[in-house]
Formats: structure tokens, C-alpha cells, sequence
């Protein structure tokens, strides 16, 4: 499988403010698109890298706040993190 990522600008302040974001707005922030000539299956789906694993997402986030000035005064969610599936893609595709 090979993938390209396109990241567009989102002004949207509570992203910037609390993160992780709850659970059911990531569909306001991410997306995912496959394009090929066949629908994934479920196999496929399980061997993808999207599933979310909250302990690297919360020491990322405590590092971000620690060593990056854009990040310093944001809050992090542990009650927004502990409600991510790790055995469940975050958004639709």
C-alpha cells in the first residue's frame, strides 16, 4: 500500500486549546480517502496505520507542551483520550 498526506490549515480554537479533541469530533479535523480500483476489505483494514494508541498520543502531547511554544498553554484531555477506541479506526473512510 503507499499513501500521500495533504494537511490543510483548520482554524478551529478548541482544537488548539484541549487536546486530544473528544472522540466524535474528529471527523471535523481528519480524513482519510483511499482511491484504487478495488474497496478495501476488512483485512485491509486492520493492517492500516490509523488506529490510535493513547499512550503515544499522551506523551507526544506532554512533549509538544514541553518543548514546543506553540503548545505551551494548551490542556490536555486525559477524559478526551481515555474515550479513543484502539481497536477502532478514529474516522470514517
Amino acid at each position: 500500500m503507499k499513501a500521500n498526506v495533504v494537511a490543510f490549515e483548520s482554524p478551529i480554537p478548541k482544537i488548539y486549546e484541549i487536546l486530544p479533541p473528544p472522540w466524535e469530533d474528529l471527523g471535523n479535523v481528519l480524513a482519510i480517502l483511499f482511491t484504487g480500483p478495488c474497496k478495501l476489505s476488512e483485512v485491509d483494514l486492520t493492517q492500516i496505520p490509523f488506529l490510535v494508541h493513547c499512550n503515544h498520543v499522551m506523551c507526544a502531547l506532554h512533549w509538544l507542551k514541553a518543548n514546543h511554544c506553540d503548545y505551551a498553554n494548551i490542556e490536555i484531555s486525559t477524559q478526551n483520550l481515555e474515550s479513543y477506541s484502539e481497536t477502532e479506526l478514529p474516522v470514517s473512510i
